[in-house]
């Protein structure tokens, strides 16, 4: 959905599953084709604004040295990111980022 498409269709797809009574367990993937940024925080702010509920957010991590996502105790910058860069999907968490 991406960051911004999620502030304007989420709140609407939120509202039409409770409308219909259904029970559903929110999970977001903010790594799944997110190569730059993920949308996390909107996830948060959209429920938070809509009184729903986080359910869950599913991170792809490895115990291999990668440099696939900026940050960490280890700092991992922008410009450091191509240095050990492996996945072919989702870019992946470190040890020090997970």
């Amino acid at each position: 959905m991406g960051a911004e498409n999620m502030k304007v269709k989420l709140p609407h797809l939120i509202r039409a599953i409770r409308r219909v009574g259904q029970i559903v367990t929110w999970v977001s993937d903010p790594m799944h084709g997110n190569t730059i940024k993920a949308p996390l925080k909107a996830f948060f702010d959209v429920h938070e604004q809509e009184g729903s509920h986080l359910g869950g957010v599913h991170l792809e991590m490895t115990r291999q040295n990668v440099t696939e996502c900026i940050g960490g105790s280890r700092i991992v910058a922008f410009d450091g990111l191509g240095s050990c860069y492996h996945s072919r999907c989702d870019p992946r968490l470190n040890v020090s980022q997970s």
